[in-house]
């Protein structure tokens, strides 16, 4: 494994439990982790410096993608035992680091510990996304 490290995993299953799914085979893990990393990356690439994100080592790591990956390898290992009996926390983990990643991707979340995409001049690539509020009626 190249971004996550085994001793991510601690907080959500216990080593035993991991090296029984797993059969021992690390190679489960390695694929697993690319999937949930290239899922991570075509959800924030156009915000973050996805290059810079996962080229981190150690405590420079943002928690929170290491976190979302520890949570959707989980999941890629579950549903590769049992797609249709995957336990009720880790589908719901799941969901939520994709759901988060939108609202991430959408702007609606700024992680202040992802690095920002920047041009050549050294300027944030990221752009204001303006709304407006919905059109009320006052008519009866």
């Amino acid at each position: 494994m190249d971004f996550l490290v085994i001793t991510d995993f601690d907080s959500h299953i216990r080593s035993e439990d991991l090296d029984k799914i797993v059969n021992s085979d690390l190679t489960i893990l390695d694929d697993a982790e690319l999937f949930a990393i290239e899922r991570i990356k075509s959800e924030i690439e156009s915000r973050f410096d996805v290059a810079v994100m996962f080229a981190a080592t150690g405590l420079d790591r943002p928690n929170m993608v290491v976190n979302f990956a520890v949570r959707m390898v989980l999941y890629e290992i579950y549903s590769r035992i049992n797609p249709r009996n995957i336990p009720d926390l880790i589908q719901i983990r799941y969901d939520d680091a994709l759901e988060t990643l939108a609202r991430i991707n959408n702007q609606e979340l700024n992680p202040s510990s992802f690095p920002l995409l920047l041009d050549a001049d050294g300027e944030s690539k990221n752009f204001q996304v303006i709304k407006s509020q919905t059109k009320q009626n006052y008519r009866y």
